[in-house]
């Protein structure tokens, strides 16, 4: 490390107890029409690269930028956004993926000028070609779709530069049409298409060419349900990275965790039947790197929990939001989920974090020398900082800003008075300090300070201090060592425990001392269940 270059951390901790996420409706924001919504039936949620939040209905597109929603005119540069949208994605910066029935358009969110996507137009098999289900950026500013006919690919002058058809017009009123689905990217050249049900491909984006896998290919048959016999459909899916994947089938009570490139399979227990409670608008979404959920195709959504490291997932039967039922789930950029349901959205009230983390430099600190922090003490509006060191041992901070008001040094620089390992307050607006040199008392108002006086025969340099227990009594130890003291701040009186006292000190060194309900005095000639001394170098 530089020397005059360092960051000392202080973790402050806010609250008693960490708030954990809550996905009760309690714990959401509920906009409709009446908020400014064009409609209440959400069909997808996105992000833009300032923190917009973007919101497909089935009346069109809306923003919320934080502080209300409005509505975005069906006609912008000359393009029409159709209402029945499917799906949002956000790509490139600025840019946003509207997925339609009837076309994909590319919006730039900042000057709202867009471009409209189709495979062809006024032909009556045109309503099947431009009926998107997904879209993804390739290398320099090509887009690739899949329709309920085809894989399709546009440059960035929106020309077709190449296309799979799976169906033609031939096949028109003949045959049900839906061959599109998801699109997962594997590297800059490779992409795995999801077709039909259970059938998959691969397009070559160098060498432009989509083949289709069929089963038996082992590479690939995991996503297109070779890899186990019996299974019918997967019923959802989710790519965590180029390599890792999540799946649930229809027909068996598992998520699946998959790694392509080592063709890891791990299957973890569902706590509910995918039969009975999803369906194809089922989707799994990411909330941090080791939770996900999953809407139900009816109503509600769970909440899972995954491991990274071994693949495995686990969750319970809580169900949330039971009484909706959730079309599109999204988390944005604080973790925070937006959920869009058939009678409006939800936004998740997030709660505080239960830990900050403030960085302090040498020059704040008035101390060349990075020691670590030993003690904190809150007392009113100021935070009281203990350090190791030889200098600048007390920092006090504002704990409305967490900048330092001041740094004190007791009785010099390369004072053993200046090594605080303790804090507490046992008197009106005074705080005692525990030392290497031993006990100091702190004026908060002067900031003047001096050596605690304490009957002649109480042990020197005493250092750790304990908070005052239900009894009114404070332990009083110097750290390492076969002395104790028990202080009562109200009568100011003090009586010393060691091992030739009566009743004596059960433990040879002692660190630590916590008390409960008990008098910890009476607890000394027994240690019947109540006492609480840390030895020195045992942990307990």
């Amino acid at each position: 490390m530089e020397r005059g270059f360092f960051h000392i951390i202080l973790c402050l901790i806010l609250s008693q107890f960490a708030f954990a996420q809550q996905y009760d409706e309690s714990s959401f924001k509920y906009f409709t029409i009446k908020d400014g919504l064009s409609d209440n039936y959400i069909t997808g949620i996105a992000q833009d690269s300032t923190g917009n939040i973007w919101i497909a209905t089935e009346a069109g597109l809306n923003l919320y930028d934080g502080n209300a929603i409005q509505k975005i005119p069906s006609v912008l540069q000359g393009t029409r956004i159709p209402s029945n949208i499917r799906n949002l994605k956000s790509f490139r910066p600025n840019q946003l993926a509207v997925i339609t029935n009837e076309g994909v358009i590319l919006l730039d969110t900042k000057n709202y000028t867009s471009k409209k996507y189709l495979v062809s137009e006024n032909t009556p098999f045109s309503v099947f070609q431009n009926k998107g289900w997904d879209a993804v950026p390739l290398p320099g500013e090509s887009l690739a779709v899949t329709t309920a006919t085809g894989f399709y690919v546009f440059d960035s002058s929106r020309k077709l530069i190449f296309r799979h058809d799976a169906y033609t017009e031939n096949d028109f009123d003949k045959r049900t049409i839906r061959y599109g689905r998801e699109i997962f990217p594997l590297n800059d050249a490779l992409y795995l298409v999801q077709i039909q049900e259970e059938g998959v491909a691969v397009f070559n984006n160098a060498k432009k060419e989509f083949i289709v896998k069929g089963k038996g290919d082992k590479k690939w048959d995991f996503f297109s349900l070779g890899f186990q016999s019996g299974m019918k459909a997967w019923i959802t899916k989710f790519q965590l990275d180029p390599d890792r994947f999540l799946f649930i089938e229809i027909g068996i009570d598992s998520v699946f965790y998959y790694q392509h490139q080592s063709r890891k399979i791990i299957k973890s227990p569902l706590p509910f039947h995918p039969a009975d409670e999803l369906n194809w608008t089922s989707k799994i979404t990411m909330v941090t790197d080791t939770s996900f959920v999953i809407n139900g195709g009816n109503e509600g959504f769970w909440l899972l929990h995954f491991n990274p490291k071994s693949g495995s997932i686990t969750g319970n039967k809580k169900k949330y939001l039971p009484g909706f039922k959730i079309n599109c789930i999204f988390s944005d950029r604080e973790k925070r989920l937006w959920i869009g349901t058939t009678e409006g959205l939800f936004q998740q009230k997030l709660f505080p974090s239960a830990i900050k983390t403030f960085s302090y430099t040498p020059e704040m600190l008035k101390d060349s020398v990075q020691k670590e922090i030993s003690s904190v003490y809150r007392y009113k509006d100021r935070l009281y900082v203990g350090r190791f060191a030889r200098q600048s041992g007390l920092m006090i901070l504002d704990t409305a800003t967490m900048l330092p008001l001041a740094n004190l040094s007791f009785y010099g620089n390369n004072s053993q008075f200046n090594e605080v390992l303790s804090i507490q307050m046992y008197h009106n607006d005074t705080l005692w300090l525990g030392t290497f040199g031993g006990l100091i008392w702190l004026d908060t108002k002067t900031h003047h300070y001096g050596k605690v006086s304490l009957n002649q025969s109480s042990p020197l340099r005493l250092n750790v201090l304990s908070p005052i227990g239900k009894d009114g009594n404070a332990w009083l130890l110097r750290f390492g060592s076969d002395l104790a003291s028990l202080y009562n701040p109200a009568k100011r009186e003090i009586v010393n425990y060691s091992k030739e006292s009566s009743p004596l000190l059960p433990l040879p060194h002692v660190n630590i001392a916590a008390g409960d309900a008990k008098i910890i005095a009476d607890q000394l000639s027994g240690c019947q269940g109540h006492c609480h001394l840390q030895r020195s170098g045992s942990g307990g």
